[in-house]
């Protein structure tokens, strides 16, 4: 799935806007406070639903401020799938809003089952591993000390079950060296048989 375009009626503080996007890698930077983080939100938002505002996520509900010219909460994504657009809008409605899904060659509406689809293995929580992070997670790079603690700490980030596989490979290198070393001949493999 490649996002092509993203379309906002209301979503914090994004109102009215529409970001057409490249073919090649999109890159969103801006001053603190600019509005990329609500913008991260708003795609996730789309694909598994507005939060609710309760508990832990009330600071998570971008319901635009009421007023003049104010927007609708919502907004559109569109998308390519196997090489075929689609549009995936969201706006205000219950269990975290209405969506409506449309193949973009032929207007039809396709059902929201095939979101699930499109999105594959990728759920909330794994989509909030791989492409979620903030402000401490990119502090935490600057303390990596070399490229395998840079390569272990993205696969903490971004795979399920990566410290099982972190610490399989430790208990390997383990082994390993209690079967052989270049120094010794008491090991199991330096031993003559």
């Amino acid at each position: 799935m490649k996002i092509k375009r993203i379309e906002i009626y209301g979503f914090g503080k994004w109102q009215n806007v529409t970001f057409d996007l490249q073919n090649d890698l999109q890159v969103f930077y801006g001053l603190n406070e600019a509005g990329k983080s609500t913008l991260r939100q708003f795609i996730y938002s789309v694909f598994f639903g507005f939060a609710q505002g309760r508990g832990s996520n009330k600071y998570l509900k971008y319901v635009p401020k009421k007023g003049r010219g104010s927007a609708g909460y919502g907004g559109a994504v569109e998308i390519d799938y196997q090489n075929h657009p689609y549009r995936i809008e969201r706006v205000k409605g219950k269990n975290g809003g209405t969506v409506t899904i449309k193949d973009l060659l032929d207007q039809s509406t396709v059902t929201n089952d095939f979101l699930s689809e499109m999105l594959g293995p990728i759920d909330q929580h794994t989509y909030e591993r791989l492409l979620g992070f903030n402000q401490s997670d990119l502090d935490d790079f600057n303390d990596l000390g070399n490229r395998d603690d840079l390569r272990r700490h993205i696969l903490r980030m971004g795979a399920v079950g990566s410290e099982e596989w972190i610490q399989f490979e430790k208990d390997l290198k383990k082994d390993a060296d209690k079967m052989h070393t270049a120094s010794s001949r008491t090991r199991e493999l330096d031993k003559k048989n």
